[in-house]
């Protein structure tokens, strides 16, 4: 089984989003074949928060990137994601 290591940061949607619930979030919303390895909350800019999150997906699976970054998308109060690094284990 070919593996994908993924790095990804979620910016909230506004000051007002829950950071913490974000990435409490996470573990819960991604799809099969998804391993969550890490999740924390870190320091951004100008005293906002990033919810830092770090993945191993199944390669087996061609749309699996596509369908984790549709479920970090559709976790409610995530602004934006962005993928930092992705590489083959």
């Amino acid at each position: 089984m070919a593996e994908i290591y993924s790095v990804y940061e979620l910016f909230p949607d506004g000051d007002a989003a829950d950071v913490a619930t974000i990435a409490a979030t996470v573990a819960k919303a991604v799809p099969a074949g998804v391993e969550v390895k890490k999740t924390e909350v870190r320091e951004h800019v100008f005293g906002l928060k990033k919810v830092y999150a770090e993945f191993l997906l199944n390669a087996d699976d061609e749309m699996i990137g596509s369908k984790l970054e549709d479920a970090l998308s559709g976790i409610e109060g995530v602004g934006s994601i962005e993928c930092v690094s992705s590489t083959n284990v």
